[in-house]
């Protein structure tokens, strides 16, 4: 276990304000003894007094300040975060004006640009204003980021300081808490028959065609009509009755197991725009696995499986915790493109490890998968398992009409940097 954060000692340094308070109260101090007036001498003392007042005073609140930093367990790219801020005043004095500072900075990011132009870099200062803590309590502030890179990020140190009482001195800490936390990619949606779709037009490739049984969807219940629904679906005698569409709702069978391989290939001898549009699939590739896991993880009973073949590869296979679906997240967040990635073992690998028939997405920014069809062992694999393989391949439209990037995310982002540029213009 790791032991608290350590904090340095209590620092002071006069405010621009305390600099001509300062100088003013030398020049009094001079002609006072130059002068030898009696009224100077004492008007220098009462000025003495606030900074005298303001290091004592802040140097206790200092020792006595509790801080604590809480950050969100999952992040991912496009929606707003808050990072939230705890101080304890533990003095026999209340707290007023309290600022705690953060710096942000972007450890690992899969991206090539940003990884060169910003790793390693501060990205932003943040800070969080507490205006007044009574004594003894706690009180909780929050500030909102806004990540449009999926990757590794640090945040901290933090800085906590106060111009309490008089505004003339900084009084001031650093707190080594650093903390390191991964952004996944970005959430969308799914239309609501994208299994069907999928498993039986092949999304931009040729595909197994994967029946089901009369027994993986009972009927048990009604429900009113949605916008989506398909008409076939539709009760029309209860409809009748009822004087309103009613439609019929299945039970699909969630015990079998999931399976998803992520072949993220990308060239980098195509062409500047080929390649960024290579990119531009393999992060759909990823936001469309981290949308099945989010919103149909819990449905799953049996165990999850992800593979991931880019430049590392990487395969994950147990049933849906909250531990396991963050470790999930953290290999998405960094994971990159390859020229060659080894998607064939991926898949012998995953199948391994799920239930015999269990179906695998292999979600591509390939095409299709004829380059290693090509290969002696892409061509057994395909023969023996290839019915229970679908080809999901990004750039095609198909896919596109099953998955969408998430609009509402992308107007709260839109409101959000219109409210920052607003703040920062006044």
């Amino acid at each position: 276990m790791t032991g608290p954060p350590e904090r340095s000692r209590s620092k002071i340094s006069f405010t621009p304000e305390g600099w001509i308070f300062l100088v003013i109260l030398v020049f009094v101090t001079v002609g006072a003894i130059l002068r030898n007036v009696n009224l100077l001498v004492i008007m220098s003392g009462m000025m003495f007094a606030p900074l005298l007042l303001s290091w004592r005073i802040g140097s206790h609140l200092m020792r006595h300040a509790e801080a604590k930093r809480l950050v969100q367990n999952r992040i991912h790219v496009g929606q707003i975060v808050n990072f939230q801020w705890m101080l304890r005043n533990r003095s026999r004095l209340p707290m007023w004006n309290f600022v705690v500072g953060d710096e942000m900075k972007c450890v690992d990011t899969p991206l090539a640009e940003a990884s060169a132009n910003s790793k390693k870099k501060a990205l932003s200062r943040t800070q969080a204003t507490f205006n007044y803590i009574p004594i003894g309590e706690k009180e909780y502030v929050s500030y909102r980021c806004l990540f449009t890179d999926r990757g590794l990020y640090e945040v901290g140190p933090s800085v906590v300081s106060t111009r309490f009482p008089f505004g003339l001195i900084r009084c001031w800490f650093r707190f080594s808490n650093q903390e390191q936390f991964y952004v996944a990619p970005r959430i969308g949606s799914l239309a609501s028959d994208w299994e069907r779709r999928i498993t039986s037009k092949g999304v931009g490739a040729e595909s197994a065609l994967r029946r089901r049984g009369a027994d993986e969807e009972e009927f048990y219940a009604l429900r009113a009509w949605r916008s989506g629904d398909s008409r076939r679906q539709i009760h029309w005698r209860t409809t009748a009755k009822a004087n309103q569409l009613l439609v019929k709702q299945y039970d699909q069978k969630t015990s079998r197991d999931m399976a998803i391989v992520l072949d993220l290939f990308a060239r980098n001898d195509i062409g500047v725009l080929a390649e960024q549009q290579q990119m531009a699939d393999c992060e759909q590739a990823l936001s469309f696995a981290a949308t099945l896991l989010v919103h149909l993880g819990q449905d799953v009973r049996g165990k999850i499986g992800l593979a991931i073949a880019g430049e590392q590869s990487a395969l994950h296979v147990n049933r849906l915790g909250s531990e396991f679906l963050s470790c999930l997240m953290r290999d998405l967040s960094i994971a990159r493109a390859s020229r060659a990635p080894q998607v064939v073992q991926s898949i012998l690998d995953l199948q391994s490890q799920v239930s015999a028939g269990t179906p695998i997405f292999v979600v591509s920014s390939r095409p299709s998968p004829q380059d290693w069809l090509e290969t002696e062992m892409g061509n057994e694999l395909w023969q023996k398992t290839g019915k229970d393989l679908h080809w999901v391949a990004v750039g095609s439209r198909n896919f596109q009409q099953v998955f969408q990037p998430d609009e509402q995310s992308g107007r709260v982002v839109n409101e959000f940097l219109r409210t920052e540029l607003r703040n920062a213009s006044t």
